[in-house]
């Protein structure tokens, strides 16, 4: 059976997306935070138990998960880990220990004469021993042909055991067939091959009546997994924006890591028929859109006649898909409300209303002004912040300290409760997502 095959990508997003983990984490608080602990203690598990194939050059990152892990974990769980740690270390010790007798060529001889360490070596003890070898300018050729002759043997045996194991796209695995020529090994004998055709041509038609079934089975996998991370990152999104970057790359960390091992190649083609509409559904779409049309027209007028009504400021703020924009344009629902917004603070600030403190301007305003009426609605600070934009007089130094304490993301603003469940974050378009968080990812 074919191990899963982890690479530093993975071990790399798994790691930092523990960094958004409180260290003080208590199981069942946030959905997004027991994700992240539970993926992290998977992959050790998995290594732990054989389950899972890592680099060994990528074994600091691994060491650096259960690290993090064991700061943050308490009781029953720290032990487990711990004990995993421990595995962990020693295993680094002794590739420390191999790579240092690899390099010595009067030891890899000796390696290569006993036939017990010869079969313990890696994939990356023998390309280590190749290269040793190869390198060697001490000795004669004659001197080094039959251990040459010993280690090519040896990265055969190796190659029959691994190919079974490893994806082809593992790296370690690549450099091992490439260095040592054994894509073209073949041990099949014609007898064997025949066996295999007849067996293939009789699974065929079976193949074909199990194929729905299983596709079905892919579908019912893929949807549980979208859905449960879908809920995650909605609740965590709103409660928590300022923390989104983080959440973005521990989820395609877990999501990746999941579909590797669960899910089928059949997603893709999923995801393209679940996109298409029915041509009924189509008509209906466009019958509604008719009937809405009469009043989308009157509100774009009315819209239209209110901004003219703030005087044209010179250098007007823009919307320019960075930061502030999306996430304005995920909370108030269109571009056009977001550059109303613009417009009145623009108007605010050359009217003497508002005097930007340094470090501060029309846009993080906004953005302040938005996150106060979207988590703290009833509050004295959203109260002066709506009195000033509905043409109220404000202590312009009370609204920069407002912006302030909110900090650049909204970090500041803290709810009253956690009654807040919906997401705006979750109705965007999925374009506007993806672009918001490539944002956020620029602020870290």
């Amino acid at each position: 059976m074919q191990k899963q095959w982890v690479g530093k990508e993975t071990l790399d997003m798994i790691y930092r997306s523990q960094q958004s983990v409180n260290l003080k984490y208590i199981p069942g608080r946030l959905k997004i935070e027991d994700a992240i602990v539970s993926q992290s203690i998977e992959i050790l598990e998995d290594y732990a138990q054989e389950k899972a194939i890592i680099a060994e050059a990528d074994m600091p990152y691994m060491e650096q998960i259960a690290k993090s892990l064991l700061c943050i974990l308490r009781g029953e769980a720290y032990g487990k880990i711990f004990a995993i740690y421990q595995k962990l270390k020693k295993n680094m010790s002794k590739i420390k220990e191999n790579k240092v007798k690899l390099a010595n060529f009067e030891r890899v001889v000796s390696i290569l004469n006993n036939k017990k360490q010869a079969r313990e070596m890696s994939m990356e003890n023998l390309l280590q021993a190749k290269e040793t070898l190869e390198s060697d300018t001490g000795h004669s050729f004659k001197q080094k042909q039959r251990s040459m002759q010993q280690l090519q043997s040896y990265a055969l045996i190796k190659y029959g055991e691994m190919k079974q194991k490893c994806d082809m796209n593992f790296e370690p695995y690549k450099n091992f067939v490439t260095s040592f020529n054994l894509s073209h090994q073949v041990k099949t004998t014609p007898t064997v091959k025949m066996a295999k055709k007849e067996k293939t041509i009789a699974s065929q038609h079976n193949k074909k009546n199990k194929l729905a079934l299983w596709v079905d089975k892919g579908k019912t996998t893929i949807l549980k997994g979208i859905y449960k991370v879908k809920d995650a990152i909605t609740d965590f999104y709103y409660r928590f924006e300022p923390y989104i970057a983080i959440g973005a790359i521990a989820m395609t960390g877990i999501v990746g890591w999941k579909l590797a091992k669960n899910v089928s190649d059949e997603a893709n083609q999923f995801n393209e028929k679940t996109q298409q509409f029915a041509p009924s559904a189509m008509k209906k779409y466009y019958q509604e859109k008719n009937i809405d049309f009469a009043a989308a027209k009157a509100e774009q007028e009315k819209q239209k006649a209110e901004s003219e009504n703030y005087v044209k400021v010179q250098g007007k703020t823009i919307i320019e898909k960075d930061y502030y924009d999306t996430s304005l344009q995920i909370h108030l629902g269109s571009k056009e409300s977001v550059q109303k917004l613009y417009d009145k603070i623009d108007f605010l600030a050359q009217s003497g209303k508002i005097k930007f403190a340094e470090g501060l301007d029309t846009k993080r305003y906004a953005h302040a002004f938005t996150m106060y009426n979207l988590i703290r609605p009833n509050s004295a600070e959203n109260k002066a912040i709506q009195n000033l934009l509905n043409g109220g007089q404000e202590n312009p130094d009370l609204i920069n300290r407002l912006v302030m304490k909110a900090k650049a993301k909204g970090e500041g603003i803290k709810p009253d409760n956690n009654s807040i469940k919906t997401s705006n974050f979750d109705k965007a378009g999925k374009s506007l997502q993806i672009q918001h968080l490539k944002n956020l990812q620029k602020q870290r």
